[in-house]
C-alpha cells in the first residue's frame, strides 16, 4: 500500500491527498523516496514512512499553512531516512514513527522572519550545479555504469538549464531551496513542447 516503484528501480512512498486538500493548493500528492532498490527492505520501510506521512495529512486543519506543511514534511522524512543509512537502527526508527506529528504553525510576520533567518543560518545554501556534483561523484561510488551516470547527468543538467532561463536570477546563483513544485511543473510543459517520445520524457522527469 502506497509502495510503488520509479523507473529506475528505486522504490518510493507515495500518498495523494484528498480532493478538499488539493482545491486548497496543498500537493497533488507526497512522494518520499525510500533510496533502496530491494522490495523488501523498501517494503519495511514503506511501513514507517507512510504511517508518519498519513498522521501528518491527517493534523492539517484550516489554520495549516501549504509551506508549512511541505516545509515540515521534509524535516520529518529527513529525520526518518536519516535512519536507513545507521545500520536499521530500529529502536531509533520506532522512537521517530511514535512521535505525535503535528504541523508547527508560525503565527506572525516576525516569527516567520525569525524562522527563515534561522533556517537561512543553519543551512548551507547550496547551487544547483554544485549539488549535481557531488550527487554524480555519489552515483560514481554506486554500482552504476559510466554511461547510465553520463545520462543522469545531461538529463538533470537539461532540467537545471530549463529551470534557470526561466528565471530571473543567474544559473549560478540559483539554489536548491529556489526549487518548488512550479518548477517541475514547467519543466514538464517545456518537455512536452520539445518532440521527444513519451517514454522518453518521462525518463527525463524521473531523472
Amino acid at each position: 500500500m502506497y509502495l510503488y516503484r520509479a523507473p529506475n528501480n528505486v522504490y518510493f512512498t507515495r500518498i495523494c491527498l484528498s480532493k478538499y486538500l488539493r482545491d486548497k493548493g496543498f500537493p497533488f500528492d507526497v512522494k518520499v523516496s525510500l533510496l533502496t532498490r530491494d522490495r523488501a527492505e523498501a517494503v519495511i520501510r514503506n511501513i514507517d514512512v507512510a504511517g508518519i506521512l498519513k498522521k501528518i495529512i491527517k493534523s492539517i486543519d484550516h489554520q495549516t499553512r501549504i509551506n508549512d506543511f511541505i516545509r515540515y514534511v521534509d524535516e520529518v522524512i529527513n529525520n526518518l531516512r536519516a535512519q536507513f543509512d545507521a545500520d536499521n537502527d530500529t529502536d531509533a526508527i520506532i522512537n521517530v514513527t511514535q512521535k505525535r506529528h503535528s504541523i508547527p504553525i508560525r503565527d506572525t510576520k516576525l516569527s516567520e522572519h525569525r524562522e527563515t533567518t534561522a533556517v537561512a543560518q543553519a543551512k548551507p545554501v547550496i547551487g544547483l550545479n554544485e549539488a549535481l556534483s557531488a550527487f554524480i561523484i555519489s552515483k560514481q561510488k554506486s554500482a552504476i555504469r559510466p554511461l547510465s551516470i553520463k545520462q543522469l547527468e545531461q538529463r538533470i543538467r537539461h532540467f537545471i538549464d530549463t529551470v534557470s532561463s526561466k528565471s530571473t536570477s543567474k544559473a549560478e546563483s540559483k539554489c536548491v531551496h529556489d526549487i518548488t513544485s512550479a518548477d517541475a511543473m514547467t519543466y514538464r510543459d517545456s518537455l512536452l513542447t520539445q518532440g521527444r517520445s513519451y517514454k522518453s520524457n518521462k525518463e527525463y522527469l524521473a531523472c
